[in-house]
């Protein structure tokens, strides 16, 4: 997300798609254990932040097909 390297292919895709949704998953745990991550409270506003940052990337860059996909099997 940082512009630092690009994913160009489908794998690689996978895998950020992937860690978005373990991150999702755990956050969503945390929420649930009242647990706040360095002081952030409010953890569904940056994962909702996080989640169009990575969706949007995404679509942008041709991998919706692997979004949809991996979502779906959530």
């Amino acid at each position: 997300m940082s512009s630092s390297k690009e994913v160009v292919t489908q794998e690689e895709a996978a895998a950020v798609i992937n860690g978005f949704w373990e991150m999702t998953d755990l956050a969503i745990e945390d929420n649930h254990n009242d647990k706040s991550i360095e002081g952030i409270s409010d953890i569904e506003f940056w994962m909702h932040k996080l989640f169009n940052k990575v969706y949007g990337y995404m679509l942008k860059n041709g991998f919706e097909d692997q979004w949809q996909s991996i979502s779906d099997r959530r």
